[in-house]
């Protein structure tokens, strides 16, 4: 039996390199697995990186923005369609347009880190968790950045809001629903590959 067989699992930013990474490592795993995506050319990369080493049916392929509501919302309700359950999150998604100090920072370029980085998560945490409830069955992991430990110069905006990613995923399921929560950071990642630390100890 594959570590992760039977498992259902959403990774956010799973058409990206370090994504890309963890799709292929649940595939492995047994896990089937749903990619949300926005930017279409990424989707040739991800199945350039699978190849046809597995059957279509474990995997789903899914345009939408993980920081709009309505859009998560109808990828939870497609992945309970197509395989019946959620198990399994991994909130990946994030990005970073650069930085400025604080006093040259515009609202518009604070909110748009956390639009970024934040609301992606706690969207995504927020729908996925009464579907693991009703499963009996979830794991939440959160990457986060070194940043979000240390502060990055004049990457305020960007260090706080993955600082944020550390602090929800740390407090605000754990007590009320009692599905684990991991954090971590993309280069705990990057070193365990292949097997992606065992397919995230085998969430």
């Amino acid at each position: 039996m594959e570590l992760l067989e039977d498992r259902v699992a959403i990774v956010t930013g799973g058409s990206g390199a370090l994504g890309r990474a963890v799709v292929e490592n649940f595939l492995v795993a047994g896990a089937k697995v749903a990619v949300p995506y926005i930017i279409d050319a990424e989707v040739a990369l991800v199945e350039q990186r699978l190849g046809n080493r597995f059957p279509s049916a474990q995997i789903l392929m899914r345009k939408c923005d993980v920081g709009i509501e309505a859009q998560v919302a109808k990828l939870i309700d497609e992945v309970l369609q197509r395989f019946g359950k959620l198990d399994i999150l991994v909130n990946l998604v994030g990005g970073f347009w650069g930085g400025k100090p604080v006093a040259e920072t515009t609202l518009g370029e604070w909110q748009a880190m956390f639009d970024l980085n934040l609301k992606p998560t706690f969207l995504c945490c927020r729908a996925a968790v009464p579907a693991m409830k009703r499963n009996g069955y979830g794991r939440i992991v959160s990457v986060s950045s070194r940043s979000g430990l240390t502060g990055a110069g004049d990457y305020t905006a960007y260090a706080v809001a993955k600082g944020a990613i550390r602090t929800f995923t740390a407090r605000r399921y754990r007590a009320d629903h009692r599905i684990p929560l991991l954090g971590g950071l993309p280069r705990d990642l990057g070193r365990c590959d292949p097997g992606v630390r065992q397919s995230l100890n085998s969430a």
